[in-house]
C-alpha cells in the first residue's frame, strides 16, 4: 500500500503509474506453511483472518510475519495488512512447530466490500537457541461466568537455567479442525527459576464477544510455550 501524504497534491492526482525494482538473488525463500485459515467478520463489521503458520524448514526462525491481501467480489485488491505471529502466538519457531496468528482489514471505508483474502508468510532464520526445558504439568478447561472457554494449568521449568517472560499459547479448534480462537498469557510468576512452577490461564473472551465464538464451538485445543533466557 502506497499513500500520498500531501493532501493538496493528492487532490490534483488524475492517474498514476507503478514501477517495480528488485535485486536478483540465489537465496531460496524459507519454507513456511499457512494452515487452516478462517475468516471472521467482527461485530464492528471488520474482516479478520485467523490461522496457523508452520515452520516447514530445518532451522529455527524468528520475526515470523503473515501478510494478508483483501479482495472485493471482482478480485480487486482493496486492502493489505500484516501481523507478527508473536502478537498472539509464538515469536520463534523450531522446525515443524506451529503458531496461531490473526490479521485483519482495519479500513472502515472498505470493510463491507471484503469478499476474500490471500495469505503469505515470511521469517528470518536465527542461530539463537530456543529454550525447550519447560513442561506443562497439567491443564483443564471450564466455561467462565462470562460464557468464555477457559484453560487453566501449571508449567514447570525442568531445566537448569533461569528464564523470563514465560508465555503459554492456546490454539482452539472447532469440530471441523479449523481454528476457532487463539489466546496467550504470561505465567504467574512471569519469570521462572530452574525447578520453579508457574500457573497460567487462557480465555477465549475476546472471540466470544467480537466474533460470537461460543464454548460449544470448541472441540479441542493445543498448548505451546516460549520464554526468554537471561
Amino acid at each position: 500500500m502506497l499513500i500520498l501524504l500531501d493532501e493538496e497534491a493528492g487532490k490534483r492526482v488524475a492517474s498514476y503509474e507503478l514501477v517495480l525494482e528488485f535485486s536478483a538473488t540465489t537465496e531460496e525463500s524459507y519454507e513456511l506453511q499457512i494452515l487452516g485459515d478462517r475468516a471472521f467478520v467482527s461485530k464492528e463489521g471488520f474482516h479478520h483472518v485467523i490461522g496457523e503458520v508452520q515452520n516447514a524448514g530445518q532451522s529455527n526462525i524468528e520475526s515470523v510475519e503473515v501478510y494478508a491481501t483483501f479482495y472485493d467480489e471482482n478480485g480487486t485488491v482493496i486492502d493489505i495488512d500484516f501481523t507478527f505471529s508473536g502478537i498472539i502466538g509464538l515469536g520463534m519457531l523450531t522446525p515443524g512447530q506451529k503458531s496461531p496468528f490473526e490479521v485483519y482489514s482495519g479500513r472502515a471505508d472498505v470493510k463491507e466490500s471484503v469478499h476474500s483474502h490471500s495469505l503469505h508468510a515470511e521469517a528470518r532464520v536465527t542461530d539463537r537457541v530456543i529454550y525447550r526445558q519447560l513442561q506443562i504439568l497439567n491443564h483443564e478447561f471450564k466455561v467462565g461466568i462470562l460464557g468464555d472457554y477457559i484453560v487453566e494449568g501449571t508449567i514447570k521449568n525442568i531445566g537448569d537455567q533461569d528464564v523470563e517472560f514465560v508465555k503459554v499459547v492456546g490454539t482452539f479448534y472447532g469440530a471441523d479442525k479449523k481454528l476457532a480462537a487463539a489466546a496467550s498469557a504470561f505465567t504467574d510468576p512471569r519469570d521462572l527459576e530452574a525447578g520453579e512452577i508457574g500457573q497460567f490461564e487462557l480465555s477465549t473472551y475476546r472471540y466470544k464477544f467480537a466474533y460470537e465464538v461460543k464454548p460449544e464451538d470448541i472441540e479441542s485445543y493445543d498448548l505451546a510455550f516460549e520464554c526468554s533466557t537471561y
